[in-house]
């Protein structure tokens, strides 16, 4: 008999470093994580952000948490927009480290900034990890198989909305933002061995975005995903699951101080 499977409504599972890898990945829509176990929603949050062009220099630092059926994770990193190669064949070039763990460059079309969303198997370039005087070039055979780039399409029930803007206080800068939610669900229900199965999974997001953040405009964005599975009764070797739920948040914590004008003097 065959008893059914329940889709994964993250989409990402890994191990060791290339995890860790991934769970910076996810949270910035390009970066590399390296915590054990992390499984961000990538594709979820980007579907969340509106259009910020790039700005060269944009830097700031920013906290990515991960809380998990199993477990709780936490990292802080520092992202700087290195420079940008215009026109419609041109990349960004972003900086990623995270005290001695994390040095790695990243290079991604311009398209990542637009806020259409997707997968960013579709828009990175190049990732290079940086380990003191030596360099790593990855290729796409790399890192397609990290979780953070799994491909998680919408699910049929969705609705988007724009928030009135709000101000965020971020450091000692208050930053005037522009917030979206996006809501997804889906629910299933089929005959299996002689009873019925019930399957949901549920997406919401919040973002808000500011062009003085390097990371896709990013100043917060959070992501929770429910998922349950239940039995009109009993089915051998068939479990119910959940509910069960995830939930993803990145955040800037600091960013410097806009630059002043230089002033003149008069002769």
């Amino acid at each position: 008999m065959q008893t059914g499977s329940e889709q994964d409504p993250r989409r990402g599972s890994g191990s060791g470093r290339s995890r860790f890898f991934a769970a910076a990945v996810a949270a910035v829509a390009v970066s590399v994580a390296f915590i054990p176990g992390a499984q961000a929603q990538l594709e979820v949050l980007l579907r969340g952000l509106d259009a910020v062009p790039p700005k060269a220099g944009a830097r700031g630092t920013y906290r990515f948490e991960a809380q998990e059926p199993a477990a709780h994770r936490l990292i802080t990193f520092e992202a700087r927009i290195e420079r940008i190669e215009p026109g419609p064949d041109g990349s960004v070039v972003l900086r990623l480290t995270s005290g001695d763990s994390i040095d790695a460059r990243v290079e991604v079309a311009p398209a990542l900034f637009a806020g259409h969303g997707g997968s960013l198997l579709d828009h990175v370039r190049s990732i290079v990890e940086i380990t003191g005087r030596d360099t790593t070039r990855l290729g796409p055979e790399d890192w397609a198989s990290l979780p953070g780039f799994d491909r998680a399409p919408p699910l049929p029930g969705t609705r988007d909305s724009v928030l009135a803007p709000r101000t965020l206080k971020i450091g000692g800068r208050a930053l005037e933002c522009r917030g979206r939610t996006l809501h997804e669900e889906s629910h299933q229900v089929k005959p299996l061995g002689g009873a019925t199965m019930t399957q949901s999974a549920v997406r919401d997001v919040e973002t808000w975005t500011h062009p003085d953040a390097p990371i896709l405009g990013v100043v917060r964005a959070e992501a929770v995903i429910r998922s349950e599975r239940t039995l009109s009764k009993p089915i051998p070797g068939v479990p119910e699951s959940g509910p069960r739920q995830w939930t993803y948040r990145l955040e800037l914590i600091q960013i410097p101080a806009p630059a002043q004008p230089v002033k003149r003097r008069s002769p």
